[in-house]
């Protein structure tokens, strides 16, 4: 995990891949192909494949926060004189 500088926390935070959605396209996939004979063996292999994607392609989110605002560049003092904050 690299070190990125998150906009909502001001600081230097480590990061952390967003699970959430490929999580719960997995789990619904699963409990499809459980409880539901027919249906749940045409929909459930669909979800579970978009659930595997979405976890691999996750992005990046701050560790505190939580917040996707992240950028590698570390603000100086001289960008926050220029733009008058």
């Amino acid at each position: 995990m690299a070190d990125m500088y998150c906009e909502n926390c001001k600081r230097i935070v480590g990061t952390k891949k967003n699970l959430t959605g490929g999580l719960l396209c997995l789990l619904i996939g699963v409990i499809l192909m459980l409880f539901l004979p027919v249906m749940g063996w045409i929909i459930g292999p669909i979800l579970i494949i978009i659930g595997i994607v979405l976890i691999i392609c996750g992005g990046k989110r701050c560790s505190i926060c939580g917040g996707k605002n992240l950028s590698k560049k570390i603000p100086t003092e001289a960008d926050s004189v220029s733009t008058g904050k």
